[in-house]
């Protein structure tokens, strides 16, 4: 399946969910909801940042 992912400078990527190998955590100073994640794909180099709504919504596409 993929899923619909807005980031932070408000591109909009189609991700299959089996790419993503891991998600970190910018700021660890604050809340979860208020930190922005780093969402690392499987190919080791692609990355985009997300906010933590992102996370959250579970949109999915064919």
């Amino acid at each position: 399946m993929l899923l619909r992912v807005q980031t932070t400078d408000d591109k909009v990527l189609y991700v299959n969910e089996n790419q993503i190998a891991y998600v970190e955590k910018l700021d660890t100073s604050v809340l979860d909801e208020e930190s922005n994640w780093q969402v690392h794909l499987t190919d080791a180099e692609t990355s985009f940042t997300v906010a933590h709504c992102e996370l959250k919504r579970q949109e999915q596409v064919v």
